[in-house]
């Protein structure tokens, strides 16, 4: 519908709340993760703060061997479970005292699990009943995040939005126009294109061409 009358989605929910949204990086410490160097953990953070960002999240517990993967802790073991908190506190160590750090806890909606912006903005009207404000997860690639853009911006009680900035170029190159890479200093300003802003690329469409799962049924 956007498209078809020439103006971005955000309008069509009902005009803008602000006029640009702020975000935090996420995804910056996987070559860290791998490692299993606390020093790729520093490095990485200072990054993304040198990128502009005021705002990280990141997953200390993974690559632990002491906790069940498959099961997130209820606490936290200061003799068991040390490497955990020696993640966190390197990496506050390094981005200092002004910089947000979020731990990820895998408890979240996003536009892609709820549906749909109307859904989103279902949850958030819910949410704003009770004075909380949402900051919706996002990892469902560049038209998702287009999506959930356009929401942000529409949404009073919106706070911050997840934000990948470190994956492989043909990751944005999914789109013609991906939101990712056009932050300046932590903030994304008011997109003005129509419709969610993208559209797919041949790159897109040759690597995800359509396959039936199960052969049609006959119409004899």
């Amino acid at each position: 519908m956007g498209k078809v009358l020439d103006v971005p989605v955000w309008r069509l929910l009902g005009g803008k709340c602000r006029d640009k949204i702020r975000l935090y990086s996420n995804g910056w410490y996987m070559e860290a993760r791998a490692s299993g160097e606390l020093q790729g953990y520093v490095d990485a953070a200072k990054r993304v703060v040198d990128d502009g960002f005021t705002a990280m999240k990141f997953d200390p517990f993974m690559g632990n061997p002491t906790l069940n993967d498959a099961i997130l802790p209820k606490h936290i073991d200061a003799f068991r479970d040390g490497p955990i908190v020696e993640r966190v506190a390197v990496v506050r160590e390094a981005v200092g005292p002004d910089i947000d750090i979020i731990v990820e806890v895998h408890g979240w909606f996003d536009v892609g699990i709820c549906g749909s912006i109307a859904e989103i903005h279902k949850i958030a009207a819910h949410a704003e009943t009770y004075h909380i404000g949402i900051a919706p997860h996002n990892c469902n690639g560049p038209v998702a995040t287009a999506a959930s853009v356009h929401a942000d911006f529409a949404t009073s009680n919106f706070v911050i939005q997840e934000w990948f900035p470190y994956e492989l170029p043909e990751h944005y190159g999914l789109v013609d126009h991906p939101f990712v890479p056009t932050h300046k200093g932590g903030y994304l300003d008011l997109p003005e294109r129509p419709g969610l802003g993208v559209e797919l690329t041949e790159l897109a469409l040759s690597k995800n061409t359509y396959k039936a799962l199960r052969e049609a049924p006959s119409s004899q």
